[in-house]
């Protein structure tokens, strides 16, 4: 049976510590493959705020995509399956419609 794929896409102060702990979760669930995307602000969150790094975020995904590249093999189709999208910003919520966006994770949020 082949894994059902989750994208996490962390955003955000308290996305940060949420979207690391849905990783740890998802680790011990067998048939998940996690797919990850960390936004710059989260990513100065996990720098500045909290007691894990992005890269310990990063080494609990199955697969980690930059966030500003537009052109990544992520599995669009598996955000109608199951995504998490951890404390997402207003702004990256409004560019959902119209797809005008500047990160990856914007365009995944749906």
């Amino acid at each position: 049976m082949p894994k059902r794929k989750i994208i996490v896409g962390i955003s955000g102060a308290t996305g940060a510590q949420m979207g690391y702990r849905l990783l740890q979760a998802l680790r011990d669930v067998p048939d998940v493959e996690t797919h990850l995307i960390i936004s710059d602000g989260a990513r100065v969150i996990f720098d500045r705020e909290c007691d894990v790094t992005a890269a310990d975020a990063e080494a609990l995904a199955d697969v980690v995509y930059d966030n500003h590249d537009l052109a990544c093999g992520l599995p669009t189709s598996a955000a109608r399956r199951g995504a998490a999208s951890c404390s997402c910003r207003a702004r990256c919520r409004s560019t959902r419609p119209t797809c005008a966006t500047c990160c990856r994770l914007r365009r995944t949020d749906t």
